[in-house]
């Protein structure tokens, strides 16, 4: 076997190592095994369109998947606070994107994965998460 040949595969096999032992990805970053998905959304502009996607998320099989991957999911107004009377919505969950907006969360840190415009279809939201490993 030539060297070259030889140096490739090694380089080879110690990729498929490193992601068989969970050492790094060969794709992109990972994504958590539990996330916390966050709507964000001024309540008083919902409409008939956005309030059916919520629903859809919230019951039926988008909630079923949610539930079967034990991901989180949240509806929040905009400007809800906490008990504190302190914001719990971080502003760079909407920066740049406006309302309303998805968010993916690490469900164990908090730290975010991801954010978008929301579909306004319970399938698309359903594809997007699928695209991004969840």
């Amino acid at each position: 076997m030539k060297p070259l040949d030889k140096a490739l595969w090694v380089a080879l096999f110690a990729l498929v190592a490193l992601r068989v032992t969970g050492g790094g990805s060969l794709v992109g970053p990972s994504v958590p095994d539990q996330l916390r998905i966050v709507i964000v959304r001024e309540s008083g502009d919902t409409t008939a369109e956005l309030a059916r996607t919520i629903n859809a998320l919230r019951n039926g099989p988008a909630a079923a998947y949610l539930k079967s991957k034990n991901h989180r999911l949240d509806v929040l107004d905009d400007d809800a606070v906490d008990e504190n009377g302190k914001s719990v919505v971080d502003p760079a969950w909407i920066s740049g994107v406006g309302l309303p907006v998805i968010v993916l969360l690490d469900g164990k840190t908090g730290k975010l994965v991801d954010h978008q415009p929301l579909p306004l279809d319970a399938d698309a939201v359903l594809t997007w998460l699928k695209n991004k490993g969840a």
